[in-house]
């Protein structure tokens, strides 16, 4: 883990203000992410917000969606987001990884990690996000 951070939010689905001010954050403490997995589980207005401040704070950078493997599981859905990444061929070992998080009535928030090459023998398989 490189970086986390939590800002309240007691707004039931995130604004891209709010979104591009946990982004803005997640940029100035760093490291640069080589792909951003979203939060995006499809509610309404909330996709397009958080759409909206990455494409302003992180532009180009590539994102990543694995809800529509697991659907939205509430409270999980952060830690399978992690766990879909580290296994997911289709992020190289090295990457710099920002995932996204908001809860409802609590804010938006950000986890950074650097996934590691797999032990020796271990091996990933890509998941189509």
């Amino acid at each position: 883990m490189l970086a986390a951070e939590t800002a309240f939010a007691p707004d039931s689905f995130m604004t891209s203000a709010t979104w591009e001010q946990a982004l803005a954050s997640a940029r100035q403490r760093g490291p640069a992410p080589d792909v951003i997995v979203t939060y995006a589980n499809s509610a309404a207005g909330s996709d397009p917000a958080e759409e909206e401040a990455l494409a302003r704070v992180f532009p180009g950078v590539p994102t990543r969606n694995y809800k529509r493997h697991f659907g939205y599981t509430g409270k999980a859905n952060n830690l399978l987001d992690l766990a879909a990444a580290l296994a997911d061929d289709g992020v190289a070992p090295g990457s710099v990884v920002l995932l996204d998080g908001q809860g409802f009535g609590f804010g938006v928030g950000y986890l950074t990690v650097k996934k590691l090459a797999p032990a020796r023998g271990g091996s990933h398989r890509e998941v189509r996000a």
